[in-house]
Parts: structure tokens; C-alpha cells; sequence
């Protein structure tokens, strides 16, 4: 699995293309942002009704 640390406007994010991937994303967005003190975590999802489905976490919301 492979995470892009991306910044943008002062905060940082990391990113994940979780499209074929079952995972626990809150779960992840918890341990990752943890780990490498991220602002947000992004992971791109497949969708039924659009191009991609993107499930984003700040991370005073995960970290709670």
C-alpha cells in the first residue's frame, strides 16, 4: 500500500488510492495520522454514481 504525503495552504495530508482495497479507513486515518503528526487523511474509493468516492479525516475529528 502506498501513502502520498502531500501539503497544501500551511497543512499537510496523507493520501491514499484505496480503490481495490478493503480496509478499515478511520481505522488507518487514526494510526497514520498518529504516526506522522498529518493534518488530514484523504483515501480515493470506487463509486456507483461518480468517477471516485473520497473519504476525508481531519484529524482533531480522528484523534478524539
Amino acid at each position: 500500500m502506498k501513502v502520498w504525503h502531500m501539503s497544501g495552504a500551511g497543512n499537510d495530508f496523507l493520501v491514499l488510492d484505496a480503490r481495490n482495497i478493503k480496509i478499515n479507513m478511520e481505522k488507518l486515518a487514526k494510526e497514520l495520522c498518529s504516526v506522522y503528526c498529518a493534518d488530514g487523511f484523504m483515501a480515493l474509493d470506487n463509486s456507483c454514481i461518480a468517477d471516485i468516492k473520497l473519504h476525508f479525516y481531519n484529524t482533531p475529528n480522528v484523534l478524539a
